[in-house]
């Protein structure tokens, strides 16, 4: 289903024709940003589409590094911010 999707985004952007059909990867920000909104999130890693796990592990661990990183701001006087989503 994400490679028909990407498929599509991609002929979008490309022009569409058989012989510019482009069916996987490497992936763009506008690739990316095109993506149908269907309750799945992605993110773009190395020019690949992954799909973002919404897990309880997921959201503990980006709490966990927010807090390290906050922490080591602190420490060095430096002006950070991190945002973290999730619950």
């Amino acid at each position: 289903m994400l490679r028909s999707a990407v498929r599509k985004v991609r002929n979008a952007l490309i022009g569409g024709s058989a012989a510019r059909d482009v069916a996987y990867g490497p992936y763009t920000v506008r690739d990316l940003d095109a993506l149908p909104e269907g309750g799945k999130g992605f993110e773009l890693e190395d020019g690949w589409l992954t799909e973002l796990s919404p897990s309880p592990w997921c959201n503990w661990a980006g709490q966990k590094l927010a807090g390290i990183l906050n922490e080591a701001g602190e420490r060095s006087s430096a002006s950070i911010f991190v945002g973290v989503g999730g619950g």
